[in-house]
């Protein structure tokens, strides 16, 4: 099922698409978290991966503009057909990628503490996870990659979600 697959960056006209089935691929309604400018103005850390035509999964990250050595990933989702083949890691490996020739030491994330799925998947990437008491079973889950020296770094290993 993964054949085929183009990895580029995110466009404008990308927008249509990922608001089509972001809110289907997360399982909830997600109104707002994915504004204009992330298609604008994040496109060197932010990617999409097509099959032809069809979007199978994008990821929206940024360079932090308070901290230059730090990173943040602010939407990652993958078609639920291509899910367990390697598509979100793909996603990320490039990331981190992009973001350790840029000097990025740290890349951050956050996700729901309910979502257990999302909370493996960045574990297996390497993720620490810190869990907050607030809002009960729904709370921010913060995500933390340390990243090694460029001249050691190899990429994430392992399966992924």
């Amino acid at each position: 099922m993964i054949a085929d697959l183009r990895l580029g960056q995110l466009e404008p006209s990308d927008r249509e698409r990922v608001l089509a089935v972001v809110d289907d691929w997360w399982g909830r309604p997600m109104p707002g978290l994915l504004p204009r400018p992330f298609f604008t103005h994040f496109r060197d850390t932010s990617f999409v991966i097509k099959q032809g035509e069809e979007l199978v999964a994008f990821l929206l990250g940024f360079l932090s503009q308070t901290y230059p050595d730090e990173a943040y990933v602010h939407a990652v989702a993958v078609a639920p057909a291509f899910r367990d083949q390697g598509v979100g890691r793909l996603l990320y490996r490039h990331f981190i990628d992009v973001v350790i020739r840029r000097g990025t030491r740290r890349v951050h994330a956050i996700t729901s503490a309910a979502n257990v799925g999302s909370l493996a998947f960045h574990r297996r990437l390497g993720f620490s996870v810190q869990l907050s008491d607030e809002d009960g079973g729904d709370a921010p889950a913060e995500l933390v990659l340390e990243l090694p020296p460029i001249a050691r770094y190899s990429g994430p290993t392992g399966r992924d979600g």
